[in-house]
């Protein structure tokens, strides 16, 4: 990855700095060809041959043409989620249950 052209979001968003950490781990600092928050089109950068993308399992469809998708699976890059929900007296029980779900895959170290 260290010699690919890369798409990469802005360092100052929180999917650019998940790609920073990801990248450090791997052993080099990205020099990204280009910077896009949108991901459709660092996604079109990749299929067109112009870049190598790092963008997240949900963003892309596996059969997709044009793209090869390889998951990076010996060093995964972590990201915190945060739920915001209306202040109510009573929880909303759909929503205590997703945020139950979450917490559960994330102690569990699921990704889908």
């Amino acid at each position: 990855m260290a010699t690919h052209p890369l798409a990469v979001p802005p360092p100052n968003t929180e999917c650019g700095q998940a790609v920073l950490q990801g990248c450090r781990q791997a052993g080099f600092t990205p020099v990204p060809r280009y910077v896009t928050a949108d991901i459709a089109a660092q996604l079109t950068l990749a299929r067109s041959g112009l870049a190598t993308a790092l963008v997240p399992r949900t963003a892309i469809d596996p059969a997709t043409p044009g793209i090869r998708a390889v998951p990076i699976a010996d060093l995964p890059v972590q990201r915190l989620l945060f739920a915001a929900t209306r202040h109510t007296e009573n929880a909303n029980p759909t929503t205590t249950a997703v945020i139950a779900a979450l917490r559960t895959a994330a102690r569990e170290g699921h990704t889908a």
